[in-house]
């Protein structure tokens, strides 16, 4: 071998220990672990290479799954391996794969798994002989899902349970919002008025309600603000309406929520705070007693 031949084979040599360094780095540093599994003629799965996060995210090593007998294996949730097995013995050909599903780590911990894979097919076995991907780590994503669904949940009971009006827009104006107390001033039922077009503005209304709905788009609140809105039967009803902007998880403004409260409805009977607070104040917003909306700005 020349001193050529051995100085291009040390470049390698040494390219390849970087490379495989950087790799290690990689793998210790992130929380998604990427696979590669080939399935036997015997229908077990044998684990051919697994990236060291797979440790840290379940606390097993890739020696004691080599041989797990994957999805049947203990780190799968048992609710979710029946899923999982549905997909494989539906696969007929060479695919993509993606899946969530729940695994138990080794000391007992639930967490979730994001999980995009590649079906390997061997068209003269007629089966699939592996499956190679990677996993990401979602737990944290699906608590937060959770906790937004259960606040969701209660905010859907709290609007309908208010003893005032609550009606949500979009941008088209388009009714996404109606619960009881709505259905019971304006009479029209939450089937009649979900996705249709606002329908409560009297024509004589319509362009101080349009110059008013362009202000909300805008992030201006209105907060008890009277104005004249009409029933199903087209009986015209004085009311006082406080809004605030809907918002997009990206923040921008998609609709706004609008509070009516019935002013005749309210003459003559007492607010139940008047007897703590005195005469309530008329720049207040008249749901204040009702309903309290985090950071919510008074102008």
């Amino acid at each position: 071998m020349t001193n050529r031949d051995i100085t291009e084979l040390k470049t390698a040599e040494a390219a390849l220990r970087a490379s495989e360094s950087r790799y290690r780095i990689l793998s210790q540093i992130t929380s998604d672990f990427a696979y590669s599994f080939n399935l036997l003629p015997d229908q077990t799965w044998e684990c051919e290479w697994i990236t060291e996060a797979f440790t840290r995210v379940t606390g097993y090593s890739a020696s004691e799954i080599a041989h797990s007998g994957f999805p049947e294996c203990n780190w799968i949730h048992p609710e979710d391996r029946e899923m999982l097995l549905e997909q494989m013995q539906s696969r007929s050909c060479s695919c993509k794969e993606v899946s969530e599903y729940r695994i138990v780590t080794k000391s007992g911990e639930i967490r979730w798994l994001w999980d995009c894979r590649q079906v390997v097919w061997d068209e003269a076995e007629n089966r699939a002989v592996g499956v190679f991907g990677a996993c990401q780590d979602i737990t944290e994503h699906k608590l937060v899902e959770a906790k937004l669904c259960q606040t969701n949940q209660v905010l859907e009971g709290l609007i309908k349970a208010v003893p005032v009006a609550v009606v949500g827009v979009d941008a088209d104006t388009l009714v996404t919002t109606w619960n009881p107390a709505a259905e019971r001033i304006f009479r029209w039922q939450e089937c009649e008025v979900l996705g249709q077009s606002l329908p409560i503005v009297p024509r004589d209304e319509v362009t101080d309600f349009s110059a008013m709905f362009k202000s909300e788009l805008a992030g201006e609140l209105q907060l008890a603000k009277n104005c004249r809105r009409q029933s199903k039967d087209g009986s015209l009803i004085d009311v006082r309406i406080s809004t605030l902007p809907l918002r997009s998880p990206q923040g921008l403004i998609t609709g706004t929520m609008k509070i009516f409260s019935q002013i005749a409805a309210a003459k003559g009977r007492q607010q139940p705070t008047a007897n703590i607070q005195g005469k309530r104040d008329e720049s207040q917003p008249f749901w204040e007693p009702y309903v309290r909306i985090p950071h919510l700005k008074k102008h």
